[in-house]
């Protein structure tokens, strides 16, 4: 007993409906010559179960592996999953390789998303029909985004990562403490104001420099008392 030989290559635009007038005639189908009649509309049905078997099968659903693509080819345009290797050219950060999330709205129009297959890190960016944009880094931790509380600090979406802090610091003293959590690459921006009031005859005038990973707060006012005083660090 044969099986009915299917073609995936392109959707079925109908379903035969068998007329009471046709003969029960079984052998292989043929819409042309009438051939096979009974099983025109099972053949067309069966066409139309490859043809989007095919569709998914081309986009990684259900697959223990997606496809592996090359970043900037056509098929890297096409709405689906996919997964890139570390020397593809385009990766969007040296030596990384993940999966590939691709959108698109039409063939001017495509959105793909990376995400790092050994981290958190997720980069997007767009086809116009012309060129792709460069990567964005949209999100990326190292497994835990923040510590909240009196002295702490929250990474952004974006890579920023904000610090702060208070602390108790003897006037005409210097002080270099560790920050909550070091920065990767740079310090952008480090600042300091006093936390408890003082007096007008012993003003408080504090310094404050950082590294990627410390901070040193200078008291430099005229008493020896400590004082309190609240800091800040931006970086990434």
């Amino acid at each position: 007993m044969a099986n009915l030989t299917e073609n995936p290559a392109s959707w079925e635009s109908g379903v035969y409906q068998i007329e009471t007038t046709d003969p029960v005639l079984g052998g292989v189908p043929n819409v042309g010559t009438g051939a096979g009649m009974s099983n025109i509309p099972h053949l067309q049905l069966a066409n139309r179960t490859a043809f989007l078997k095919k569709v998914i099968d081309d986009a990684g659903l259900g697959a223990s592996a997606v496809p592996l693509v090359t970043l900037n080819a056509a098929a890297a345009r096409l709405t689906g999953s996919y997964r890139f290797a570390s020397t593809d050219a385009n990766t969007p950060a040296s030596g990384v390789a993940g999966t590939l999330e691709v959108i698109a709205a039409s063939a001017n129009a495509v959105n793909q998303t990376a995400m790092d297959s050994a981290s958190t890190r997720m980069w997007t960016r767009f086809w116009n029909g012309t060129v792709w944009s460069a990567w964005s880094e949209i999100w990326r931790t190292t497994g835990v985004a923040e510590s909240l509380g009196t002295t702490g600090w929250q990474r952004l979406p974006s890579g920023l990562i904000l610090q702060w802090g208070s602390v108790s610091q003897a006037g005409q003293s210097t002080t270099t403490r560790s920050l909550p959590v070091a920065f990767n690459s740079a310090v952008f921006s480090v600042t300091a104001s006093k936390g408890t009031p003082v007096s007008l005859t012993n003003e408080l005038s504090v310094g404050i420099s950082a590294t990627t990973t410390q901070y040193t707060i200078s008291n430099s006012s005229t008493g020896t008392a400590a004082q309190g005083i609240l800091w800040m660090a931006l970086g990434s």
